[in-house]
């Protein structure tokens, strides 16, 4: 009985010294120093709600701001067409109206005095145009 005792008493006390040596070699217990890479991580700043209400409203206005330009580049084109197109019919009158004061002499006609202010107008309109405007919708 004695044998089996010993027995395992010698695998008890071989076990314990293979279990401190496994202590004693293992890295954990002799205090070597692990190194661990720590990045420095920062949280994202929170936004509040006010502050994405003034960013849409903002890409609002810039999306406005784009159509309302795109629109005066139209309606610029579209008065100087008008223009053109009334000053063609401008010089049409006056031609007319150049026309029928020459009957109007041919045949001994008085002009009515509605005919001269309309002739002293388109002077006047001649004159102003010598004088060029400023383009301000361009």
């Amino acid at each position: 009985m004695k044998t089996d005792t010993d027995k395992r008493l010698w695998a008890i006390s071989v076990s314990v010294v293979i279990g401190l040596v496994l202590i004693w070699f293992s890295t954990s217990t002799h205090g070597v120093e692990k190194t661990y890479d720590v990045g420095i991580y920062s949280v994202p700043e929170q936004r509040t709600d006010a502050a994405r209400a003034i960013d849409a409203y903002e890409r609002v206005m810039q999306r406005l701001m784009r159509l309302i330009e795109k629109n005066f580049g139209g309606v610029n084109f579209a008065v100087k067409e008008a223009n053109q197109k009334l000053d063609s019919i401008r010089h049409e009158l006056a031609d007319l109206s150049n026309r029928l004061a020459r009957i109007e002499s041919a045949l001994n006609i008085k002009a009515s005095p509605k005919a001269c202010s309309v002739a002293k107008d388109e002077k006047q309109e001649e004159q102003d145009e010598a004088v060029p405007l400023p383009e301000t919708l361009e």
